[in-house]
């Protein structure tokens, strides 16, 4: 059994509320950053990098942050709502839309980023994890090498997020079905879920597995906000994710974090900050009483290790 464990800390970086409506998203480009810095400040003491799934127009707004956080070892990746996009918005998510519509949409974002940033994305994630069976062909196409498309168990069909029965662990896509490994060059390093604790039903209406994502406030359906308190037990979480890694064996071992750009990471009197500690603190004592070691990785260094543990 391979006993590394590549460790991967993710962010969505979402467009302010300010300049879109009432979605999810910092206050401003100002907090949006503020937040960006923290969650860098937050793992790189425990010697992470960040995966930072930008959103193109925030590539406009904020280039020169995101060079300098490239220039220190951050991963950079295109992160794209359609509902939100300036330039072409839609009614529904990336799932939602045709083959053509893909490509089209994704072309200018890719332009955006690309004039802003420098150089062309390589890896994507998409809005709300939407996709359909088309997505991983118009991604493959356009250039991307791999990505974090998917958030295995989750059915959230209003968003048209369907990702049941999906596989769990770093895989080559399919061209004609999302849920299935396939022979593409596209590699898809999935969310980290716990599905040993089952599905579960959020109050939105969605089923999910637990995940390790900080500041998630996962209601059950039918309790009242005002009572909530929280549900996870993150070292729960990471021990169930990191048994079915022993259990599982896959080619290659990954721990997928992810969050927003609207969580405060440093200030433990907040419940984000607080959840990503406890995750900080664990992994590593987590891992090495099974004989694992935790490996420091970013989504386009994790994409290249799978295709050596598979093409060696």
């Amino acid at each position: 059994m391979n006993n590394k464990v590549l460790i991967i800390f993710t962010m969505d970086v979402e467009l302010p509320t300010t300049s879109i409506g009432k979605v999810s998203g910092p206050k401003s480009y100002k907090e949006g950053e503020i937040s960006a810095g923290n969650y860098v400040k937050a793992i790189s003491e425990y010697g992470y990098s960040p995966t930072f799934f930008i959103h193109p127009e925030l590539a406009q707004v904020q280039g020169s942050y995101f060079r300098k956080l490239k220039a220190n070892g951050a991963c950079l990746g295109l992160h794209l709502h359609s509902t939100k996009f300036s330039k072409k918005k839609y009614s529904c998510e990336m799932g939602g839309l045709s083959e053509n519509e893909q490509r089209n949409i994704l072309r200018m974002a890719i332009d955006m980023f690309q004039k802003h940033l420098g150089f062309k994305p390589e890896i994507f994630r998409p809005g709300a994890f939407s996709a359909n069976d088309n997505t991983f062909k118009v991604l493959s196409e356009l250039g991307f090498k791999g990505g974090s498309v998917s958030i295995p168990g989750r059915i959230w069909s209003k968003r048209h997020c369907v990702w049941s029965g999906s596989i769990l662990y770093p895989h080559l896509a399919s061209a004609n079905f999302r849920q299935l490994n396939g022979d593409i060059p596209f590699v898809e390093i999935p969310l980290s879920v716990d599905y040993t604790q089952g599905l579960q039903l959020n109050h939105q209406g969605y089923w999910y597995y637990h995940d390790l994502r900080p500041g998630q406030k996962y209601i059950k359906k039918g309790a009242s906000e005002k009572s909530y308190v929280p549900l996870d037990d993150y070292k729960l979480i990471l021990r169930n994710i990191v048994n079915q890694l022993i259990a599982d064996d896959p080619p290659l071992k990954t721990i997928v974090v992810d969050t927003h750009n609207d969580l405060e990471f440093l200030d433990m009197s907040k419940d984000s900050a607080q959840q990503l500690h406890t995750i900080l603190e664990c992994i590593k004592s987590e891992l090495e009483k099974h004989g694992l070691s935790p490996v420091n990785a970013t989504l386009d260094s994790a994409i290249q290790e799978f295709l050596k543990e598979i093409f060696l």
